[in-house]
C-alpha cells in the first residue's frame, strides 16, 4: 500500500449527500485479527482524543465509513457513506470502472473521493485528535491502526490519500479530506419576515433550548432573513444574515455548539405558506 497526492479517475458513478440526510447504514464486520492478509483498504475513520482522565471517543461527532456492495445487481454496484453528527459533506464521489468479457462482469477500479467540513468552537476542550483507521482485506477481516494525532485549535485541513494496487485484480484509490473550521459561539437565530412594502410582519427567535425542525412563513411574507448572532472571543456580539425570497424552501444548518465544542448541524426547514 502506498499513499499518493495525485488522483486520476474515470468517474462512472457519483454518489451525493444533500441537505441534512445521511446514507443508509450497512453492516461491515469489525473484528480485530492479529494476522491480516495484505492488501487491505481503509473503510472507516473514527477519532479519539485525550484529557486528564485518558482516551475519549469522539467518533459520535467525527467518523467516516464508506461501503461497496459485494454483489452485482442490474449493472450497478451499490455504494454509500455514513458520517458523524458534526460533519457537513462537501463532496462524495465514487468512480467505478467495470469490464465485461463474455457476459462476465469484472470490477477493475474504484475511486472514492470524499470531503467534509467539521465545525467546532472555542469551547472545544481537546488540544489534538487522533484518527483510528479500520482496514479490511478481501476476506472481510479487519484491523485498526492508530494514526499520528494533529492539533486543530486554529483550524486545519487534513488530506489522506490511499492507493491499493492488484487488489484481486482491482485498483482502489481512496481520498478523505477533512476541513476543521473554527466558529464563534452562536447565541441565537432570528427569522425576520417582510411583506412587499418592506414592513416587518413576523420575527421568530430560536435559541439552543427552542430549536425548531420546521418553520412555515406567514402568507403575507415576500422575503425573509435568517440572522445569526455570535459572541466572539472578546465577548462582543455580531450578526450574520442571509436573504431569501418567500418561495425558497431552505434547509438551514444550526451551528449551536454541543458540550464537547462541536456543532451538530441539525436543520431548520423554512417553507412557504400553502
Amino acid at each position: 500500500m502506498k499513499k499518493i497526492s495525485i488522483l486520476l479517475i474515470t468517474l462512472l458513478l457519483t454518489f451525493g449527500l444533500m441537505g441534512c440526510q445521511l446514507a443508509e447504514d450497512v453492516n461491515i464486520p469489525l473484528t480485530n485479527t492479529e494476522e491480516i492478509q495484505e492488501p487491505s483498504i481503509p473503510i472507516l475513520f473514527s477519532y479519539s482524543s485525550y484529557d486528564s482522565s485518558g482516551e475519549i471517543d469522539i467518533s459520535e461527532y467525527i467518523y467516516y465509513k464508506w461501503f461497496l456492495s459485494d454483489s452485482f445487481q442490474e449493472e450497478y454496484y451499490t455504494t454509500g457513506v455514513e458520517i458523524g453528527k458534526s460533519m457537513e459533506v462537501i463532496k462524495s464521489h465514487t468512480g467505478i470502472n467495470i469490464v465485461e468479457v463474455d457476459d462476465e462482469v469484472t470490477l477493475k477500479e474504484i475511486n472514492e473521493d470524499f470531503e467534509a467540513n467539521i465545525y467546532f468552537g472555542r469551547a472545544f476542550i481537546y488540544d489534538a485528535i487522533y484518527p483510528n483507521v479500520t482496514y479490511m482485506n478481501y476476506e472481510g477481516e479487519t484491523h485498526i491502526e492508530r494514526m499520528t494525532g494533529y492539533g486543530i485549535s486554529r483550524g486545519v485541513s487534513i488530506i489522506d490519500t490511499y492507493e491499493i494496487e492488484n487488489f484481486h485484480g482491482e485498483n482502489w484509490t481512496i481520498i478523505v479530506k477533512l476541513n476543521f473550521i473554527i466558529l464563534e459561539d452562536l447565541q441565537y437565530i432570528e427569522v425576520r419576515e417582510f411583506d412587499e412594502s418592506d414592513n416587518l410582519i413576523k420575527t421568530t427567535m430560536i435559541t439552543e433550548e427552542t430549536i425548531l425542525d420546521e418553520l412555515t412563513l406567514d402568507p403575507n411574507t415576500d422575503y425573509y432573513f435568517i440572522m445569526e448572532t455570535y459572541k466572539d472571543v472578546d465577548d462582543n456580539l455580531y450578526t450574520e444574515r442571509s436573504f431569501f425570497n418567500s418561495d425558497e424552501s431552505v434547509y438551514h444548518k444550526y451551528k449551536f455548539l454541543n458540550e464537547a465544542g462541536f456543532v451538530y448541524l441539525d436543520c431548520l426547514h423554512v417553507q412557504e405558506s400553502e
